[in-house]
């Protein structure tokens, strides 16, 4: 009899300690999944703005690789048209305020104004756009985003 009573409370006691581990496994687990569920919108919306960036760039470089375009202010208009189509909430002077958008020739040579216009016929042109991603952020979630700047850079030759 004395056995049984004995067995019984080791088991008892087995069965308090696997609590005590699965209430320490949960207490270091939670933290990491509150995080991921807080910051996953905010990465995705990040990544999401990267792409719409680089398209901006691409639709910019589209633009300035032809050669019919003389004009710097051709290619702006096209990258913050795009930019507005993107984030349709924002108006013209925040995109205008949030992005930098640069032409530059094969050198690395900035070209304003008509320089374009300049710029021969195969030659390789540049645009590079820069947005600031707390301009377009609608959820703050992970703080390691704060105040980044998303650019990219698309290179075409004129044609």
């Amino acid at each position: 009899m004395r056995g049984r009573g004995y067995k019984s409370n080791s088991i008892r006691r087995q069965r308090w300690m696997r609590r005590g581990a699965a209430a320490v496994e949960f207490a270091l687990v939670v933290p990491v999944l509150v995080a991921v569920v807080v910051g996953a919108p905010d990465v995705s919306q990040f990544l999401n703005v990267g792409q719409t960036v680089s398209n901006a760039s691409r639709e910019g470089a589209r633009r300035a690789s032809d050669y019919s375009v003389s004009d710097v202010a051709t290619v702006t208009t096209t990258v913050r048209n795009y930019l507005a189509a993107s984030f349709p909430n924002l108006n013209s002077s925040q995109i205008n305020s949030a992005a930098t958008i640069t032409v530059r020739d094969s050198s690395g040579g900035t070209i304003t104004g008509s320089g374009l216009g300049n710029v021969a016929s195969g030659a390789t042109i540049s645009v590079e756009v820069s947005l600031t991603y707390n301009s377009v952020r609608w959820i703050s979630g992970f703080p390691g985003l704060n105040g980044k700047t998303i650019s990219t850079t698309t290179l075409m030759r004129r044609e």
